[in-house]
């Protein structure tokens, strides 16, 4: 079948102008593959691709891709005269693009070919990983003793030895002399107040002074102890009147001053050891103190009784040097720490304008 009628059956005439184009810019290259032919061979050989129609020329023995066929046509005979120089056609409608043709078998494995030469030397690889020991060989027989060699140089010193055990105690040594006063240290932190000491014994009675000025008149006062009943007094920093009480055993009389309003009572209670100190009242000292009230000494409770409206400080002092340590809580109060002041922890509550009883706890580690 001819080259020509392969196309036409293929519906590819147009292709015919692409072959000729292709032939006309690749002289060279065709020229090539030609001349590969024997002179014996009359045929020659191209795959064609099956969507552009490109035209590849190939060997006899060269495979055409899977998306390409194979044609072949015969050698061409000696070129005519030119033709007149026809009419040019009218311009054809562009056909629809033919289907795929089905995939061709794999043609036969070619010819290996020569041997090529050696390539150069390539560069030396690393390495390998040491291999495994081998085992120990059997001993081989004792060799003759050599000369004695050169003595050789000291080594460095070796490091310190194990101490020994401990000798006995030598006799007691002379008396050494005092050495000289050390400089006195600084002085400690102010400590807490400590408890009342007992009372002294009554001092003598002083010379009688010179009789001085009579003072002014004064107001009159009451005639009798009824007329001081009811009088306005001050206790303890609270307004109160003025009573008296009666000792039966001796028929001494005592002025009292009585706060007739309410009173409401003010607790802490210690758990876990005895704080050193717990002060109730309504005056908070700068040395950590509080006074006009209650003062109790290593006891696990201590109250006080104040008159509403007050403000009232309940403070607690532990030694360190005899607990770990304390901590104080306040239900219904304020809880103020003076923080670990070696060797005492102090904190304390504080209730104001006091409207009902407080009960305060401390616990001690």
């Amino acid at each position: 079948m001819n080259l020509l009628s392969r196309f036409a059956q293929r519906g590819l005439l147009f292709q015919l102008m692409t072959l000729s184009i292709g032939i006309a810019l690749g002289v060279s290259a065709v020229a090539a593959v030609f001349a590969a032919n024997s002179s014996a061979d009359t045929t020659y050989y191209a795959c064609v691709n099956n969507s552009t129609g490109l035209i590849r020329v190939v060997g006899k023995n060269q495979l055409c891709k899977p998306s390409e066929y194979r044609i072949a046509w015969n050698v061409r005979g000696p070129r005519g005269p030119q033709g007149p120089a026809g009419d040019p056609g009218a311009r054809g409608l562009v056909g629809a693009a033919g289907p795929n043709g089905p995939q061709g078998t794999t043609g036969p494995q070619g010819p290996q070919g020569p041997q090529g030469t050696t390539g150069p030397q390539g560069p030396a690889g690393t390495t390998g990983p040491q291999g495994p020991d081998g085992t120990t060989g059997p001993q081989g027989p004792a060799g003759t003793t050599g000369p004695q060699g050169p003595a050789g140089t000291t080594g460095p010193q070796g490091p310190q030895g194990d101490p020994g055990p401990a000798g006995t105690t030598g006799p007691q040594g002379p008396v050494g002399t005092t050495g000289p006063r050390g400089a006195a240290g600084t002085t400690g932190p102010q400590g807490f107040p400590g408890t009342n000491g007992a009372q002294g014994p009554q001092g003598t009675t002083g010379p009688v002074g010179p009789q001085g000025p009579p003072g002014p008149q004064g107001t009159t006062g009451p005639s009798s102890l009824t007329g001081l009943l009811g009088s306005p007094c001050t206790r303890n920093g609270f307004p109160g009147t003025i009573g008296f009480s009666v000792d039966p055993s001796t028929g001494n009389v005592s002025l009292v001053c009585n706060y007739s309003g309410p009173l409401h009572t003010i607790t802490v209670n210690a758990t876990g050891g005895l704080p050193d100190y717990i002060m109730i009242g309504p005056t908070l000292n700068s040395l950590q103190s509080v006074t006009g009230g209650s003062t109790c000494s290593q006891l696990a409770s201590c109250s006080g009784s104040f008159p509403e409206g007050s403000t009232i400080y309940a403070l607690v002092l532990t030694s360190d040097d005899t607990y770990g340590g304390a901590s104080l809580s306040c239900p219904g109060g304020t809880l103020n720490d003076f923080g670990n002041l070696v060797p005492w922890y102090t904190s304390y509550c504080s209730y104001g304008a006091i409207t009902a009883d407080h009960t305060a706890t401390v616990t001690i580690n």
